[in-house]
């Protein structure tokens, strides 16, 4: 019983943490000092794809964290109805980045690493840009927000992040553990995620 706690305790601290470094350290004591539960081989496959740069592995990048910024752009910038397919063959070619491909050879289990590692995305995301000036600018970067404003826009980022993008591309089923974490991410960072994200919800559905 000790074992199995020790054990979970080290993955759950591994998934808490949001500094790259930190992890790798948590993701190589928890592998080496751990029994193999089946899954560190893809643990360590998609803590490389999160934060190598392709060009250059020296250089640590965040990946997942380019990927919310990249599909709210996609998402923003799609046009009419009929011109959307390019749009979904942008959100699936995102997703090749993002460790679907290697969490679905592992199966149900690794579908629920990878749901994991997205909310811890997920939280660096809405950590960073709640604490971030460049986040809180508007009016050409004249003036900034103000908090409750910040808390929208944040809303408004994980509404669309979770529901929004699978929606407008038909992609809900193929885009799901990502949807989920976002959204149940957002419900732990924001005391009042619910009113928040049901004034967003009434919003997108007026669009």
């Amino acid at each position: 019983m000790r074992q199995s706690l020790q054990r979970t305790g080290i993955w759950d601290a591994y998934y808490e943490e949001t500094d790259p470094e930190t992890r790798k350290k948590l993701l190589s004591d928890g592998c080496e000092m751990e029994p193999d539960d089946g899954l560190n081989l893809l643990r360590r496959d998609l803590w490389a794809l999160r934060y190598t740069d392709p060009k250059d592995v020296g250089h640590r990048v965040d990946r997942l964290l380019w990927q919310c910024v990249n599909l709210l752009c996609i998402y923003r910038m799609a046009g009419p109805r009929f011109l959307r397919g390019n749009g979904g063959k942008e959100v699936r070619g995102a997703m090749r980045s993002m460790g679907f491909c290697q969490a679905e050879a592992c199966g149900e289990a690794g579908r629920g690493e990878l749901y994991r590692e997205f909310r811890n995305a997920a939280r660096r995301y809405f950590s960073v840009s709640s604490s971030g000036k460049s986040y809180r600018k508007k009016l050409f970067g004249i003036v900034s927000m103000n908090s409750g404003e910040c808390r929208k826009k944040l809303a408004e980022d994980a509404f669309l992040l979770s529901a929004g993008i699978a929606e407008r591309f038909g992609i809900q089923e193929e885009l799901e553990p990502f949807s989920r974490a976002v959204k149940d991410e957002f419900f732990t960072f924001d005391p009042d995620a619910q009113a928040l994200w049901d004034e967003c919800a009434s919003a997108h559905r007026k669009k």
